[in-house]
């Protein structure tokens, strides 16, 4: 099931929020973390964008714990990469973004203590795409169809 919440995505209690990302790494080996939603993170948690980087380096999917609350105080859940784009200065991908979506599904299959997951409105803003008809629908075909779990499409207030 899918709902929408307003708030701020980084203060928003969840199991797991996923924030996008792109696939390009800088010559000091971090990931390009530079606009929207994935600068946010970074300028919060500096070490993720090294983290994420390192496992560009093998492949541009969906980064598993990319903040630890073991390690570190965070708002209950874990942070993980949504591949959007394969380039930062492209428009966000469909076919990643479907990617990406499978890897969230299976993800909310493998922890099925998750309550709340939390996702932007991946591609839209910064990646140019439109919601209602391009992303939404796949939402709603990948997620919603297979899970029983609930979805927040979080927006800003």
């Amino acid at each position: 099931m899918i709902n929408y919440i307003k708030g701020n995505i980084l203060e928003i209690s969840c199991n797991a929020l996923f924030i996008p990302t792109n696939g390009n790494i800088g010559k000091n080996g971090r990931a390009i973390m530079g606009k929207g939603l994935a600068l946010q993170v970074a300028e919060k948690y500096p070490h993720i964008p090294l983290k994420l980087g390192i496992q560009l380096k093998i492949k541009n999917h969906v980064i598993w714990e990319l903040y630890n609350p073991q390690k570190h105080h965070f708002y209950e859940g874990i942070l993980y990469s949504f591949p959007t784009k394969y380039n930062w200065w492209e428009k966000a991908n469909i076919g990643l973004i479907e990617n990406s979506l499978k890897e969230v599904e299976r993800l909310c299959n493998i922890f099925p203590y998750w309550e709340k997951v939390l996702l932007p409105k991946v591609g839209c803003g910064l990646g140019g795409l439109d919601w209602r008809n391009q992303v939404f629908p796949l939402i709603e075909k990948i997620i919603s169809e297979k899970n029983k779990k609930i979805i927040y499409i979080v927006e800003n207030q």
